[in-house]
């Protein structure tokens, strides 16, 4: 296996990064939200979302808003790690009740899947500045 990233390297089925690699990753990120005037982060608590939206309160401050969508499916373990983890960084934080569980489309799919982790869930948010 070819591995075309940066330095990176097929180790085990993951890529290593090594820590340079993974600096100027982590560099490119902070200058890219740091030109933001403000944003709104998907908060699910995982690794991915919890990283970006430690960074983005990091270059942005209380322009920065994490959001976690909350609704059955969500194991409450989970949103109490959201919350915590939004508080020890001292990040605005809100939750957003899902009504996901009420479409027809999503219930035979949410009831036939072995986990419940990484459900299709879209949400839009409006966000208006005054």
């Amino acid at each position: 296996m070819e591995c075309q990233n940066q330095g990176m390297t097929p180790v085990g089925g993951a890529l290593e990064v090594p820590g340079a690699v993974a600096a100027a990753a982590l560099d490119r990120l902070r200058r890219a939200v740091a030109d933001l005037d403000a944003v709104v982060v998907a908060f699910s608590g995982g690794a991915d979302s919890a990283l970006l939206a430690a960074i983005c309160h990091e270059q942005l401050g209380d322009a920065a808003v994490a959001v976690t969508a909350v609704s059955p499916s969500l194991a409450g373990a989970e949103l109490d790690d959201c919350a915590r983890l939004t508080s020890s960084w001292g990040m605005t934080w809100e939750r957003v009740d899902t009504l996901e569980m009420e479409s027809a489309a999503y219930r035979p799919w949410h009831l036939e899947r072995s986990s419940d982790r990484g459900h299709p869930l879209i949400l839009a948010f409006h966000v208006t500045t005054g």
